[in-house]
């Protein structure tokens, strides 16, 4: 009947990201350095007290900027703006990041990606993983074992936006 609420969650589709950035034919968002992987990162601005990031795969930032640097920075960013002004993230602010174990497939071993997360994440700027005093947790993760892999990509910001992602943290994905 009308006016009746059906129960789901309301998702709203808001937009394809492409990369690394959308022919004009495709979408009217401006081009950036990084396409997809900036409009992501964007989450610095967008967080209060939680953000949930997942990729299959993240490699080393050999070629800079690596998509995985450019993720990096963003969480700098979002480290510096918690420790200037912890009074506003009055709840603290949790930064999760759950890599896939991907394996480096020139040798197949595994495990590598989060040294080469915790090493981007260090050079960037980010002085400590948690520090109570301010509010701040870092806490960064591996899919366990060696097969299968996690191949979720998504980051879900505050509980409440959600980016789905196809494309990995890895330079093969970037053009």
């Amino acid at each position: 009947p009308e006016g009746t609420r059906f129960p789901f969650c309301r998702n709203q589709f808001a937009r394809i990201q492409y990369t690394p950035n959308p022919q004009p034919k495709f979408s009217d968002l401006p081009a950036t350095l990084n396409g997809a992987y900036d409009i992501t990162a964007a989450f610095a601005d967008l967080a209060h007290y939680e953000v949930l990031f997942t990729t299959m795969q993240y490699e080393p930032n050999d070629a800079p900027p690596s998509p995985g640097s450019v993720l990096a920075q963003a969480v700098a960013v979002l480290y510096q703006s918690v420790k200037a002004n912890p009074e506003n993230y009055p709840r603290g602010l949790t930064m999760r990041i759950m890599l896939g174990n991907y394996p480096v497939t020139s040798n197949f071993s595994w495990g590598d990606q989060i040294m080469d997360a915790l090493s981007d994440i260090r050079a960037a700027g980010v002085e400590k993983m948690v520090d109570p005093e301010i509010g701040w947790r870092l806490e960064v993760a591996n899919f366990p074992g060696t097969y299968p892999h996690s191949h979720t990509k998504f980051i879900v910001v505050d509980g409440q936006g959600i980016t789905s992602m196809g494309y990995n943290y890895g330079y093969l994905h970037l053009p």
